[in-house]
């Protein structure tokens, strides 16, 4: 273990650290106390619904993805099986 004196030559060469008074929590502005309980839960299934939304989209953009490279390689597996010489 350091001694109690290395530890406050270590602490006291580190950087300086300034603090200031918190602001008064009647100079807060509280958003979230001016909503009932009601708009509180509406906002809160908005949110649930739009990310619902988004997953959807995401799921629906590589799943399509998925479909179209599949569908790419079928058709290049196809042709490579015929000879282009003879495609006039």
């Amino acid at each position: 273990m350091l001694s109690s004196k290395r530890r406050k030559r270590k602490f006291s060469r580190s950087r300086i650290i300034f603090a200031t008074d918190p602001p008064e929590p009647e100079d807060i502005y509280w958003e979230n106390f001016s909503f009932s309980n009601v708009q509180r839960f509406q906002r809160t299934i908005i949110t649930y619904i739009i990310c619902i939304l988004i997953i959807i989209v995401s799921f629906g953009i590589v799943f399509g993805l998925s479909v179209l490279q599949d569908h790419l390689y079928k058709d290049d597996k196809e042709n490579s099986d015929t000879n282009i010489f003879l495609n006039i």
